[in-house]
């Protein structure tokens, strides 16, 4: 059996959905929800991922046809976050609608967050984009511009610009960064997704220089490039959003995750195997002291 070059490319994103499907029921309980819903969410959302990376595609090649330029289809990964961002805006108030009325017949259903939704899907959308930008570099697609001490591209054909290493380092520290911003006192629940979707755009702003394009995609609209203008809108839609946000919403600490069965029983045996030491004797006083101060002698 044999497989193209295309679909072997593809097979860089299996990583990433399995990520995608695992790891948002991992975390279902610090966002207030249950396993089985963001399963079926994070399964919902890598569909509408698929579909809004091929549409925007597709709309940037209608852009280019009628401007009387060769269509492209082209993996658009903005047309993922738009996607996932416009299906949850629409799907979860819809399913609030839906428990609605099951409480009024009698069925004990929670209402669910649209903020917590977003929260949940934040590290699996991200990871969505670093296998992206891993498929790129592997496909030599979304190339730089030439570079003599740049990497090879074997579709150029000559060194250019590491623009997809950059990408992949930047979408990874993003996923860092948001993670230990949700436990500063100035988060709020909802925020996550657009505090990564608006440091990603800022920095995708700027590597769009050293991206590669033809001369009459370069200066699309004035100045910037057709995926410039559609950062700028996200930064703005994600600007406005986050300053709501904090001036609506409290301060809400994310609870402690409730771990699987599975770790439990890791947990079990490896305190077995190391159990754990005697807890250190308090400091006379109760205050902490430098060990220069405890063990320095008295004088008389």
């Amino acid at each position: 059996m044999t497989i193209s070059l295309e679909v072997f490319l593809h097979l860089y994103m299996l990583p990433a959905g399995i990520f995608c499907v695992l790891y948002p029921p991992y975390i279902a309980h610090q966002h207030h929800m249950t396993r089985p819903r963001a399963e079926i969410y994070s399964i919902y959302m890598i569909v509408l991922g698929f579909v809004g990376v091929y549409g925007a595609g597709s709309v940037m090649s209608f852009f280019r046809e009628r401007r009387g330029l060769e269509g492209n289809v082209r993996m658009a990964i903005f047309g993922a976050i738009y996607a996932v961002f416009i299906a949850t805006l629409i799907t979860v108030p819809v399913e609030n609608g839906v428990r609605t009325l099951l409480r009024r017949l009698g069925k004990h259903v929670p209402s669910v967050s649209l903020l917590d939704t977003w929260d949940m899907l934040e590290p699996g959308a991200f990871m969505f984009i670093l296998f992206t930008k891993v498929r790129c570099l592997a496909a030599g697609c979304c190339y730089g511009i030439p570079c003599s001490w740049g990497i090879y591209n074997w579709v150029a054909k000559e060194k250019t610009f590491p623009v997809q290493i950059l990408e992949i380092l930047l979408t990874a520290t993003i996923l860092l960064v948001v993670y230990r911003l949700k436990r500063k006192p100035f988060f709020r629940r909802g925020m996550a997704l657009f505090l990564a979707a608006i440091i990603y755009s800022c920095g995708r702003f700027f590597l769009e220089y050293w991206k590669y394009y033809v001369p009459e995609d370069r200066t699309y609209l004035g100045v910037f490039t057709f995926w410039q203008i559609a950062l700028i809108i996200v930064i703005i839609i994600c600007a406005g959003i986050l300053l709501f946000l904090y001036k609506t919403r409290p301060a809400d600490p994310l609870p402690e995750r409730v771990p699987y069965a599975w770790e439990e029983r890791i947990r079990k045996r490896l305190r077995k195997i190391f159990p754990k030491k005697a807890a250190p004797k308090k400091h006379h006083g109760g205050e902490w002291q430098s060990t220069k101060k405890k063990y320095k002698k008295k004088k008389k």
